[in-house]
């Protein structure tokens, strides 16, 4: 894991999430979330979390960025950031494009921008000893979504 920037590495796939987990588990303090790249990462991260005794989401947040429909298929369901594939493709490109007109110029942050919409379920709470504050409670646990 390379703390520096806050990021541990590992390869997409079940194993990857375990092997990643696992090195996070090792590390003291357990982080508060994990944000995984995608669903088998995340569905390894799970595993990994429950096999060491570590509850998701009473001990530990789990975030994933591949809206896949088996994130609300985990247990529990998987919170999980939804970006449009096409929308992606589109920014790559158009970044790419202007890299090749004007080599010597920087990409407008206005390229780069790709819209996201978070979907949360059941793997995301607050931190730990960070409770919403008592007036707020029942407006958040009302404005939930579904498992969707």
């Amino acid at each position: 894991c390379d703390w520096s920037s806050d990021v541990c590495s590992s390869d997409l796939s079940f194993t990857g999430g375990i092997a990643g987990m696992e090195r996070l588990i090792a590390s003291n303090p357990l982080p508060t979330a994990v944000l995984c790249s995608c669903d088998a990462v995340a569905l390894g991260v799970l595993w990994a979390l429950w096999r060491a005794g570590v509850s998701v989401p009473d001990g530990i947040s789990l975030i994933c960025l591949d809206h896949c429909q088996f994130a609300a298929w985990m247990a529990p369901p998987v919170t999980t950031v939804q970006i449009s594939v096409e929308d992606l493709v589109k920014t790559a490109l158009e970044a790419l494009q202007s890299m090749i007109e004007n080599p010597l110029a920087n990409i407008a942050s206005s390229v780069l921008k790709v819209p996201t919409s978070l979907v949360v379920r059941a793997s995301t709470s607050y931190p730990p000893g960070r409770a919403l504050p008592r007036s707020n409670r029942v407006g958040a646990l009302a404005a939930q979504p579904s498992a969707s």
